[in-house]
C-alpha cells in the first residue's frame, strides 16, 4: 500500500478513480460522508430538532391545560357553590346600599338608636353627598352625642346591626358634659360617620364621544371596568382619642 506522501497527484485521472490508491479513495469517501452528514444536519436534522423542541413545549402547555381543566371539572360542584355564595353576598351588599330617597329614614334610625341607648342627641348633621368614581355615592354625617362610655359602646354596637352600610371614622370624646357638676361622668362624643348608596344613571357623568384622537372600535366597553371596591362591613375601625 502506498503512503499518502508518496502519491503523485499529477498522475491521478478523475476518470480512473477506481485505480487510485486505496488510502486516497478511503479519504475521499470519508470526506464525502462527512460533508453529507454536515449538510443533512443543517438542512434536515436541525429544522427537525427545532420542530421537536416546539412540539415538546406545546405538549407541555397542553398537558398543563388538561390538568387545569381536569381539576376544574373535578371541583365543578364546589366552584358552583362558591359562585352561588358570591352572588348571594353581592345581593346582600346591594341591599345594604340604600337608594337616595331612603337616607332620611336611615338618619332617623341612627337617632332612634342613640336615644334607645340613653344618649342625648345634640346634633346630627348630614354633609354634602360625594360621588365615588360614578359607582356609588357617600354621605358624611357628623354626630354630637352626650352620655357615658358604656352608652357610647352600646350605641356603636347597635349601629353595626342596622341593615345598611355605615362606617365610623374620626371621633373624639370630651369630658365635662355637665359644666355645673365637675364629678359627672357624662361625656361628649363628636363622631364622623358615612353611609353609601348606589348612583343612578342620571348621576353618572355624560360620556364625551367627540374627543380629539378618539376612534370608535365598534365594541362596547367592558362593564364596570373602573368599578371601585364596595365599602366592606358595617363599622370601620375608628381612630380618635380622649381630650
Amino acid at each position: 500500500m502506498m503512503k499518502l506522501p508518496e502519491i503523485n497527484f499529477n498522475d491521478l485521472d478523475i476518470k480512473s478513480v477506481g485505480e487510485w490508491p486505496l488510502i486516497l479513495r478511503i479519504g475521499i469517501l470519508a470526506a464525502i460522508a462527512l460533508i453529507t452528514l454536515i449538510a443533512a444536519y443543517f438542512f434536515v436534522i436541525k429544522s427537525e430538532l427545532a420542530t421537536l423542541t416546539t412540539q415538546d413545549k406545546l405538549n407541555e402547555t397542553k398537558r398543563k391545560e388538561f390538568q387545569d381543566k381536569y381539576n376544574l371539572a373535578a371541583n365543578l360542584d364546589a366552584y358552583q357553590k362558591q359562585m352561588q355564595v358570591i352572588k348571594n353576598s353581592y345581593k346582600a351588599s346591594l341591599n345594604e346600599l340604600p337608594a337616595s330617597d331612603e337616607l332620611p329614614e336611615l338618619i332617623e334610625s341612627i337617632a332612634i338608636q342613640a336615644e334607645a341607648n340613653g344618649l342625648i342627641v345634640q346634633t346630627i348633621k348630614p354633609g354634602e353627598p360625594k360621588a365615588v368614581l360614578g359607582f356609588y355615592k357617600e354621605l358624611p354625617i357628623k354626630l354630637t352625642l352626650q352620655g357615658t362610655y358604656n352608652q357610647f359602646g352600646s350605641f356603636i354596637s347597635d349601629i353595626a346591626k342596622i341593615p345598611r352600610i355605615i362606617t365610623i371614622h374620626d371621633f373624639s370624646i370630651k369630658r365635662g358634659g355637665n359644666k355645673n357638676d365637675p364629678t359627672s361622668n357624662i361625656l361628649t362624643l363628636d363622631l364622623d360617620a358615612k353611609t353609601y348608596w348606589l348612583s343612578s344613571e342620571k348621576d353618572l357623568p355624560p360620556v364625551d364621544t367627540k374627543k380629539k384622537g378618539s376612534k370608535s372600535t365598534g365594541r362596547n366597553p367592558p362593564a364596570n371596568s373602573n368599578t371601585p371596591p364596595m365599602p366592606q362591613g358595617s363599622v370601620a375601625n375608628p381612630t380618635g382619642g380622649v381630650e
